[in-house]
């Protein structure tokens, strides 16, 4: 996984780039839109203190996705035991 800011015109990207598969419905999620180099938010070139927020973006954003990914995987596994445990119990609520 990069990060990669590119400026066209008016809009500056922050890209995620070299993003693997298993992540991509989840950068979805975040509104992350998907470019040709990966997926990107975008910008007002104008923005104050967009350099800051880019390093700041850069620094945390795989660690974000990692811990977004580990998070989504233990509700799964929270919910598949609460179906398990219902349909261990002949569909009662217990």
């Amino acid at each position: 996984m990069k990060t990669l800011c590119r400026t066209v015109g008016s809009q500056t990207y922050f890209i995620i780039s070299e993003l693997d598969l298993a992540y991509y419905d989840l950068v979805r999620d975040l509104a992350f839109s998907q470019v040709e180099d990966g997926f990107a938010k975008v910008f007002p070139t104008d923005s104050p203190h967009l350099d800051h927020i880019y390093h700041n973006f850069a620094r945390c954003a795989e660690e974000l996705i990692l811990q977004l990914m580990a998070s989504e995987r233990r509700g799964l596994t929270e919910r598949a035991e609460k179906i398990k445990h219902f349909m261990m119990n002949n569909g009662r609520h217990t």
